[in-house]
Order: structure tokens, then C-alpha cells, then sequence
């Protein structure tokens, strides 16, 4: 079984999860440590802060930096990125060079308010058409309120992601546990933010999930990314 990672932030200088390209091998450290063979690079995008065209090359120098580095024992790493999701941002110029490279897989974040609105779902559905497959990140974050709409995300043909802190909250369990079972899991993510072992631990224990559930996603996410490149 090949363990990947879907959602971890260590790309330095990338964004808000890593300062410095010795606390991203400290980073990768960690999680060769937990066991991850492949990671995914899932640095910020923010459609109101970034072109396409300069956030790929600042992921690009970042990665750089640490094929550079004096790191040994580090998983494989896949360059993808953590979309925040805006109305009609399936328009922007080049928005499907943020997929997994070599792949048609984007990671899209849903924004944190109450109210998900028809303009959101419409963009989502409008890439969906175009052939994104499209990973709604951390659904965790936002049960039970949006639960319906992440049901119905799923149904039009969104897969989704599930951060490994999630289970370590137990009123968060019961809101998760429809999920586990469901064929469009396709990931799990430390979602990794500086040097922090609890991120990785919690991740390493879900090879404790009974069913299998563990494995069985893990199959289903390389699968979705059989075609990305490797660093």
C-alpha cells in the first residue's frame, strides 16, 4: 500500500505553513516519519491574491529550495494546490494549471461562512464539466452545518477530503462516520502547518481505522493521482 498524503502545507515561503526551507525538511521529516510515501504540495491559492502565473512560480522556487537541501529520508513529493473557491473563478486564465500536476485532480476549498450560495455550486459544477476532478478539502471543517450541501456536492460529481485531526474531536465522529464508508472519500490530509508532530501523528493513526477504511482509501487516492509527477 503506497501512503499519500492529499493535503499538507510545507512549501516554505509559499504561504502561512512554512518560514524556511530548514523548517520544511524538518517538515518532510515528519512525515516520512509517520509513514507517508507521496505528498501532496497543497500551498494557498487565493484568486484575490494570485495570478495563476505568479503563484506557480513561487510554488516552483519554493520546491526548488528543497530538492536543493541536504534532506535524505523524505517522502515523494506532488505539486498541486489548496484553491479557495470564488464565483466564476472557473473563468480565470489558466485556473486548471492549479490541478496535481500531470493530473486533472484540484483540491478546492470551500469558504467559511453560513451560507454557500447557488453562484458557488454553479462553479463547481462549471469545472466539473470541464473535466476537473474536483476534491472538496477538509469536509470536516465544515460539519454539520453544510452537510447537505457537501451531499450534494458529492452527487454532482465532486469527491471529497477529510483532515486525520478531525478524529481525534469526538463530537466530530458521529458527523463523519456517513463518510467513511462512501466511495467518493478519496483522501485523507495531515493538512501540515509548520513542524507540528500532532498533524503527523494523527495521520499515522489511521491505520487504525476499522473496515479497512484506511486502505481502501488510500487505493482510492492513488488512483486519482496514479498520473502525477513525482520530485
Amino acid at each position: 500500500m503506497t501512503v499519500i498524503d492529499f493535503h499538507s502545507h510545507f512549501l516554505p515561503k509559499a504561504d502561512h505553513g512554512c518560514d524556511s526551507t530548514s523548517e520544511a525538511t524538518n517538515q518532510l521529516k515528519l512525515l516520512k516519519k509517520a509513514g507517508v510515501d507521496i505528498v501532496v504540495a497543497t500551498s494557498h491559492f487565493y484568486p484575490n491574491r494570485h495570478t495563476v502565473t505568479q503563484f506557480k512560480q513561487q510554488i516552483q522556487e519554493a520546491l526548488e529550495d528543497i530538492l536543493l537541501s541536504d534532506v535524505s529520508e523524505r517522502p515523494r513529493i506532488a505539486m498541486g494546490a489548496e484553491v479557495l473557491i470564488f464565483e466564476n473563478i472557473d473563468r480565470m486564465d489558466g485556473i486548471e494549471e492549479l490541478c496535481i500536476e500531470g493530473t486533472r485532480v484540484m483540491l478546492i476549498e470551500m469558504p467559511m461562512i453560513e451560507t454557500w450560495n447557488d453562484g458557488l455550486f454553479k462553479t463547481i459544477n462549471n469545472l466539473l464539466k470541464k473535466g476537473v476532478v474536483v476534491v472538496l478539502a477538509h469536509i470536516d471543517r465544515y460539519l454539520p452545518s453544510h452537510k447537505e450541501d457537501i451531499e450534494y456536492l458529492l452527487d454532482i460529481g465532486a469527491y471529497a477530503q477529510i483532515n486525520a485531526r478531525s478524529f481525534k474531536r469526538f463530537l466530530f465522529k458521529k458527523h463523519l462516520a456517513p463518510f467513511l464508508c462512501d466511495d467518493r472519500l478519496v483522501a485523507f490530509g495531515s493538512d501540515l502547518h509548520g513542524a507540528d508532530e500532532g498533524a503527523t501523528t494523527a495521520f499515522s493513526d489511521l491505520a487504525g481505522l476499522k473496515d479497512n477504511i484506511f486502505e481502501r482509501v488510500m487505493e482510492r487516492t492513488e488512483e486519482i493521482i496514479k498520473n502525477a509527477k513525482l520530485y
